[in-house]
């Protein structure tokens, strides 16, 4: 099933349906390719001998399978126990079979959330088949990707990578470099490579399992739509629209042709290249891609409800970015009646559809209805989580907004408060939204004239994000630098804040590219600092390349 999302940028950040369902693209597209943890089940099934302990060690094994696939898990960990029990009775003498038991085992467990338990049977199963079939045999290769899958999702990542370089090394001496095997473990390791943050690394072995695939399949095969597809998003993650946009249109018409215009994966595809259009602030040429998305959703018999309405959203999201309020709320009242119906009045999805609604209402000055709005998912949210959670911060930070545009200083300082508590409590793994969070505290202080606390949780936000992975973060980092420039202006401190608003406008420039709004804001601004340090005519050089950009964009005077 394909997920649709588009990533969205917002003053404040959330973590809606469009945020969730593109990482899970990237998740469900990259392994795609990769099927050890179906193929696995083939090992040692094929068995034509007529000895009694084969037979129950056969029957075993297919009633494990049978329960994982309905999700009866602690069934298939009894079956699976069994089997490795079998494989190492006296004179059982099968290594293979036991090797096999094993990694069965290991992946029941792993789907039970027993992790720990799962590496150890991963490990022992490698151990196995080592001693069986030699270190080099590629009946390992579905246990090393399981067992680096199982690492990456713990956060283990340098582990991760160490495995399915293991796995890419044997599959090239067993299949050599061109097998549809390797691009699966290429494809892997990239992923890897870039949530460590290794970009450099990602993007040639993303490029040589392009090669592989198109060598096997053709430049029309939908195998091939999917390994640039995830070529797109690497361009995507790395903020290069420009790079990303022409795959997604050559994916896009793989996908046309191979399943009709009308397929899912056809709205999927049009889903992803509005993102990049969004990203890059063209609103007019997202939007009849996204219209046409979600029509064709529309017209399957019985669309899956997740992605009607995140199609739905992102739709309603475009049209105000566009000013089409009105469409806009038709859009977001619909969705919320399909959550309501689809997950139950008191679901998640109903918060998400509301949390929209009420950005909306926020956007249109209709305050009393955004705080009900606002007020109704925080609820729901308790309902679920608890007081402490993590998923509670959103709905907070949205409440401080509309505190803060109340004039309500007081509630929106405490609403913002707690938000940023909870997330310290998270650490590091919390580190953007904790950054978001601040400056959105520091915009707070500043309307209350609070100086000093200004400073602090300016400088706090920039920390925290400089400390990010490049490239995962530009666009709030300048967004942070440009808040605290204006701070320094502010207090006379003029150097300080020119090289802070040097960063930032070098930065957006990078992100968004030279015609970008932000980029005429941005020079705006750094404009009336040379001013106030009498240095004129600089200050005219900037105002008038900000003009430029802003009669480009339909802004200007």
């Amino acid at each position: 099933m394909y997920m649709l999302g588009i990533p969205l940028t917002r003053a404040k950040f959330q973590k809606n349906y469009t945020d969730q369902c593109w990482t899970m693209i990237a998740i469900l597209v990259c392994f795609a390719w990769s099927s050890p943890r179906v193929s696995v089940w083939a090992e040692g099934l094929d068995s034509g001998d007529s000895n009694a302990q084969e037979k129950i060690w056969q029957k075993l094994i297919d009633d494990g399978t049978a329960a994982y696939k309905s999700g009866d898990y602690a069934a298939a960990e009894k079956y699976f126990s069994a089997a490795v029990s079998n494989s190492e009775l006296p004179g059982a003498g099968n290594d293979a079979h036991l090797g096999t038991s094993l990694n069965d085992l290991a992946m029941v467990l792993e789907a039970e959330g027993k992790n720990r338990d799962a590496e150890v049977n991963y490990k022992r199963a490698l151990e196995v088949k080592r001693r069986t079939a030699g270190a080099q045999d590629k009946s390992l290769i579905p246990t090393l990707n399981n067992l680096a899958f199982l690492y990456r999702k713990l956060g283990q990542l340098s582990d991760a990578e160490n495995t399915y370089r293991q796995s890419l090394d044997v599959a090239e001496k067993n299949e050599g470099p061109d097998n549809p095997v390797v691009a699966a473990c290429l494809n892997n390791l990239a992923l890897t490579l870039q949530v460590e943050g290794k970009g450099n690394q990602a993007k040639p072995l993303l490029e040589r399992e392009i090669a592989i695939v198109e060598k096997n399949y053709g430049r029309e095969d939908p195998s091939l739509a999917t390994v640039l597809n995830n070529l797109a998003i690497f361009y995507r993650d790395q903020n290069q629209m420009g790079e990303a946009i022409p795959i997604y249109t050559r994916v896009l018409a793989i996908r046309e042709k191979a399943f009709g215009e009308n397929s899912d994966e056809v709205a999927a595809s049009l889903n992803a290249l509005a993102g990049c259009y969004r990203a890059q602030n063209k609103f007019e040429e997202a939007e009849p891609l996204l219209s046409k998305s979600l029509q064709i959703l529309e017209k399957a018999g019985k669309p899956d409800v997740q992605n009607l309405l995140i199609a739905i959203n992102n739709l309603a999201l475009v049209e105000r970015q566009l000013q089409k309020l009105s469409e806009a709320e038709v859009l977001y009242k619909r969705a919320l009646s399909i959550a309501q119906q689809g997950f139950g009045n008191d679901s998640l999805e109903v918060a998400e559809v509301l949390d929209n609604l009420g950005d909306l209402y926020l956007q249109e000055q209709n305050l009393a209805q955004a705080q009900t709005s606002y007020e109704q998912a925080l609820s729901l949210r308790e309902k679920h989580y608890g007081a402490q959670s993590v998923e509670l911060t959103e709905s907070l930070n949205r409440l401080a907004e509309l505190y803060r545009e109340q004039g309500n200083y007081s509630q929106a300082e405490a609403k913002a408060k707690r938000a940023i508590d909870i997330l310290q409590v998270g650490g590091t793994q919390n580190g953007a939204n904790l950054a978001t969070a601040l400056n959105n505290l520091g915009l707070l202080y500043r309307e209350e004239g609070k100086t000093q606390e200004v400073e602090s949780v300016f400088k706090q936000a920039v920390e925290i994000r400089e400390k990010m992975p490049p490239g995962t973060t530009d666009a709030d980092l300048a967004t942070s630098l440009n808040n605290l420039a204006r701070f320094d202006r502010e207090q006379g401190k003029y150097e300080e804040a020119e090289a802070l608003y040097k960063r930032s406008l070098e930065l957006r420039r990078k992100m968004f590219g030279p015609d970008d709004p932000s980029v005429a804001a941005s020079l705006r601004n750094y404009s009336a600092l040379l001013r106030k340090m009498h240095r004129d005519q600089e200050a005219d050089v900037l105002d008038k390349q900000a003009l430029v950009i802003e009669t480009k964009n339909g802004e200007g005077l």
